[in-house]
């Protein structure tokens, strides 16, 4: 039977879109007309094809003038902003299993990425993989992805981390 290709597959693109809007019409119109996207297609849509979110994420990359942008739309996200994967995650009766829930959930938002975890003691490993090349948006798809994990664990915890390290 044919299986996807997981940039064939939607993506979330809520936040980006967001992120688009803030930056103005005029930033909004190079991105998209630099990537090939009818404004139409972006503008009613809460989910794009993965390859377009990919190219919207590398373009916003190369135009904005603001490095950190991505670990700034990262800390913005909330547990609650991520659908059934938040709710998922905000059920769960633990915080291993509220990482188990993101770990299986979280290509069904974003399918270019599967996501692990251990779990020991008071040491919880997190690993991100991505099932294809995701080319120059590597950098802020796992920014961004690190600050929504942080936030999601600090609120199940009720405290802010103070001993977190990040790896990429």
């Amino acid at each position: 039977p044919y299986r996807m290709d997981s940039l064939d597959r939607p993506a979330v693109a809520t936040y980006l879109k967001l992120f688009i809007r803030e930056r103005g019409d005029g930033f909004a119109h190079k991105l998209l007309a630099d990537c090939g996207v009818d404004p139409r297609e972006v503008s009613g849509a809460d989910q794009l094809p993965s390859r377009i979110v990919l190219d919207l994420l590398s373009r916003t990359d190369a135009l904005t003038d603001d490095p950190s942008w991505a670990l700034a739309l990262g800390q913005r996200l909330h547990v609650g902003s991520h659908g059934p994967v938040g709710f998922a995650a905000l059920s769960a009766p633990t915080l291993e299993a509220c990482l188990a829930a993101i770990c299986r959930f979280t290509p069904t938002s974003t399918p270019f990425l599967e996501l692990h975890s251990e779990v020991s003691g008071n040491r919880c490993v997190l690993r991100a993989r991505a099932v294809t090349d995701l080319g120059p948006a590597h950098y802020p798809v796992m920014e961004m992805l690190l600050q929504v994990l942080q936030a999601v664990i600090e609120t199940v915890l009720g405290k802010e981390i103070d001993a977190i390290s990040w790896q990429l």
